[in-house]
């Protein structure tokens, strides 16, 4: 289940669109769209033919980005599958249908699309939007040609549905194909940032790449992470600041004060062997969302310099009465929590603060 707040049409008025799945008897999941208005009555529009995708050619994932394509926000993402677009085939050309990694797009005419990219290029992570590239529908993706260990790296800008490329240059010891893009909250945050981190296979300091995009640049940095814990692993990196990282060992919830050099941990709920935490930008603090929780309730924890890692108890919410957690959202530099009610009709916030 997703919930988006984006003006599909541009037109000043933003709109909600709620992506959920079903399944069918044998499995086959079909991935269908809500869409309504600013005062939350239904909006007649289509985002794929019927309002819905039925995932045979490649998944589309519960996160994705709202990119601007011919006067429209499309749904945009980035995954291994087959060619997404209809290609007519002669009855005498072999069957058959490339798979690769592409970067995907839902129209509402066509169906499932995919861009093109420059010969031999491998198109690998969207990288996290700033407030201004999401209003614009504009994103940053990285790109690799090549394979093995000397890579070839380049920056993809999506704009109005434009791609262009520049070759870039990472730092050579940190290999970006596979490790996602977590995110980077810095202060000056105005275009993309984000950090890639590699898990440790000896349990030492962790190494994280910080790159940000600057004037169409990418700049790059590393951060070393020293592991406290003599019989745990650093498992993931959950968000970097200009103060604070926040990361999970396999048992550990725990954060790294930049400033005073200071480690501080609490037991974890959950193991880590997922990734069911996630950060909030406007606080120094981890959300759980209540279907990820073993108590079935939602939780931050909330980073105090005095008092290390605290739940804080007014977001500890148990959904009931046929309603269910949409997880946090974003409205402009407000976050909230989100509720869907299907039985009273209704979308509910519960704003994120103090």
């Amino acid at each position: 289940l997703n919930f988006s707040k984006v003006d599909l049409e541009l037109d000043g008025s933003n709109d909600y669109v709620v992506t959920y799945v079903v399944s069918d008897r044998e499995g086959n999941k079909t991935s269908k769209f809500l869409a309504f208005n600013a005062d939350l009555t239904p909006k007649r529009i289509f985002i794929t033919p019927g309002n819905q995708y039925d995932n045979e050619k490649t998944f589309l994932p519960g996160k994705f980005k709202w990119l601007l394509k011919n006067g429209l926000m499309r749904p945009y993402w980035i995954g291994f599958g087959e060619n997404g677009s209809e290609i007519s085939r002669s009855p005498w050309e072999p069957a058959g249908n490339t798979t690769s990694n592409y970067v995907y797009y839902l129209d509402s005419e066509k169906g499932l699309q995919h861009e093109s990219l420059d010969t031999d290029h491998i198109p690998l992570h969207f990288l996290y939007q700033s407030g201004s590239e999401m209003a614009q529908g504009e994103a940053y993706f990285l790109a690799s040609k090549g394979v093995g260990f000397l890579k070839e790296y380049h920056l993809y800008k999506v704009s109005d549905g434009e791609l262009t490329a520049k070759k870039i240059q990472l730092n050579n010891f940190f290999d970006v194909f596979e490790p996602r893009p977590l995110p980077l909250l810095r202060d000056d945050f105005t275009e993309s940032s984000h950090g890639f981190f590699n898990e440790s296979s000896n349990g030492g300091s962790q190494i994280i790449l910080s790159t940000y995009v600057e004037q169409g640049r990418l700049e790059n940095e590393v951060i070393r992470l020293e592991n406290i814990f003599e019989s745990e692993n650093i498992k993931f990196i959950k968000t970097v600041s200009d103060k604070t990282i926040f990361y999970q060992t396999e048992h550990k919830i725990a954060v790294f004060d930049r400033d005073n050099s200071q480690h501080y941990y609490r037991e974890s709920k959950v193991n880590a062997s997922r990734r069911r935490l996630e950060p909030l930008d406007s606080l120094e603090a981890l959300y759980m969302p209540s279907r990820e929780a073993p108590n079935f309730t939602s939780e931050i924890l909330y980073y105090q310099p005095e008092r290390g890692l605290v739940s804080l108890a007014a977001f500890r919410i148990l959904t009931i009465g046929g309603c269910e957690n949409l997880g946090k959202i974003k409205f402009g530099e407000q976050e909230s929590l989100g509720f869907i009610c299907a039985k009273d009709q209704k979308l509910l916030f519960l704003p994120i603060e103090l």
